[in-house]
């Protein structure tokens, strides 16, 4: 290697490597990771890894994960002239997103060389880069190797399933260990030749279809799922080319989805339950998987997201940031700044304080736009922040926009040096809780954030939205 953490000045922020041994092993630790460089180029030779199939590292996050954190690794090769930026050079990545990654855990990644697009040669590897945009500044990295799997791949996931978030009652659950599954045959003899058991993943039961043509699962008796929104699905697979998930109601009627194979880790599907159109929803009997290899399933379940409906049934998600990097103007989480108005005289919707589950709550109705004020001595100064977070729950919005407003040096409105910005999200999920963890740096058009003042939120319908806010709150990353 010539180094295991190129410092790319002048825009790297990461520090490593941090060398660590634990039980005997050496690991690397990078912190305040924006990116970083392993490279195998100028002091040593590339890497011919033409006669491998798969890239190997293992991963873990040394901090809490937040909605919309997320891993980028990238290999790249230089081409037969050993350089870079003469054209000849290529590179492919994968991103790792927050439902892959928890604090303190290690991820495995197994992927095979067809999967990094854009990789077009790997006969002169020169590079293996770790891209966060510090959305994760913590990691741990260990075993990097390219490694050849005879055309079979892993035999199996080393990690369980990711553990479901989802209340359980909004949920019915056909296989999971975090719910109370309703009775089913998980081995119906339909003739096919699908060897299927039971094994356990970290103490975490899975369900295993080795030699896979198609596997039934029979319900004990008909199930009306019409009151949820999405089938949800954890399935790993390193070996199979084709595998398609069906529902079956009496009839029979069915409808398949075609699951995206082979898979890099545990891979989480959430299929809106229209898309088994014209299944009966009310009258589920059955399910079929068809395809190829060997697949390992996990968390089967239907469900409906926070509860469906008009009013959310679940609180919004309670922040795990330390205090010591926050500035709160509402959450329950942590101790708030002084808010002159959560709605000011020239708003147009109606606020009501309310309490899910105990949690203090924000609902606005009638919703056109309404501003939020921390003016005059109140102003907050979140120089020192990078991102601004909000929580918003809606039924029926199909836009949702955050505007920021600095009051400039003079703390004035209007007085000359005022900047602010927006920010416009169409189709915002409805009926659950969505997160925005907004980097302060979008705001292009905020030219200061030493003095903060208003915080104005708005949408589409005009004069009909409903959304419930919560955890409003500028942190550091």
């Amino acid at each position: 290697m010539d180094y295991y953490n190129g410092y790319w000045a002048p825009f790297q922020t990461t520090i490593g490597q941090n060398d660590i041994n634990i039980g005997g092993d050496n690991i690397i630790g990078y912190s305040d990771l924006n990116f970083v460089g392993i490279q195998f180029l100028v002091d040593a030779p590339t890497i011919n890894a033409s006669s491998m199939t798969r890239f190997h590292v293992d991963v873990q996050p040394r901090e809490d994960i937040q909605p919309g954190d997320f891993l980028t690794i990238r290999v790249a090769d230089v081409g037969p002239d050993n350089e870079f930026g003469t054209g000849d050079d290529s590179s492919g990545e994968i991103r790792l997103d927050n439902s892959k990654l928890v604090n303190g855990e290690w991820y495995s990644l197994d992927v095979a060389f067809s999967e990094l697009a854009g990789l077009t040669g790997r006969s002169n590897l020169a590079q293996i880069v770790f891209v966060s945009d510090a959305t994760i500044s913590n990691i741990y990295v260990d075993n990097i190797y390219f490694y050849d799997d005879g055309g079979s791949g892993p035999t199996g996931p080393t990690a369980a399933a990711p553990a479901p978030t989802q209340g359980a009652a909004n949920v019915i659950s056909v296989f999971s260990d975090a719910y109370t599954n309703i009775n089913s045959n998980l081995n119906p003899d339909w003739g096919q030749a699908t060897q299927v058991s039971e094994v356990s993943i970290n103490g975490n039961n899975t369900l295993l279809y080795a030699g896979l043509n198609y596997q039934g699962l029979e319900l004990e008796s008909s199930t009306d799922v019409s009151g949820m929104e999405f089938l949800h699905i954890d399935y790993w697979t390193a070996n199979s080319a084709d595998l398609n998930a069906f529902l079956i109601s009496t009839g029979p009627v069915e409808t398949g989805n075609t699951l995206s194979v082979p898979t890099s880790g545990w891979a989480s599907v959430d299929i809106p339950l229209g898309d088994f159109s014209p299944v009966d929803l009310a009258d589920i009997i059955q399910f079929k998987f068809d395809g190829n290899g060997d697949i390992y399933l996990d968390n089967i379940y239907f469900y409906k997201a926070s509860g469906g409906g008009d009013t959310p049934t679940t609180a919004a998600p309670t922040p795990t940031r330390a205090p010591a990097d926050v500035i709160s103007l509402f959450s329950n989480a942590y101790t708030n700044v002084p808010v002159d108005t959560w709605r000011t005289d020239w708003s147009s919707a109606t606020l009501e304080d309310i309490q899910i589950q105990g949690n203090d709550t924000k609902k606005y109705t009638s919703l056109d736009f309404v501003g939020v004020e921390t003016t005059g001595g109140n102003l907050v100064d979140a120089s020192a922040m990078t991102h601004f977070h909000v929580d918003i729950w809606t039924p029926n919005m199909t836009t949702f926009r955050i505007k920021l407003v600095d009051f400039g040096a003079d703390g004035a409105f209007d007085g000359g040096d005022d900047s602010d910005h927006e920010l416009v999200f169409e189709n915002p999920a409805q009926g659950q809780w969505i997160s925005y963890d907004l980097p302060l740096s979008d705001f292009t058009g905020l030219a200061s954030s030493t003095n903060m003042a208003q915080y104005i939120f708005s949408g589409v319908p005009v004069g009909g939205g409903t959304v419930y806010v919560d955890n409003v709150y500028f942190y550091k990353q």
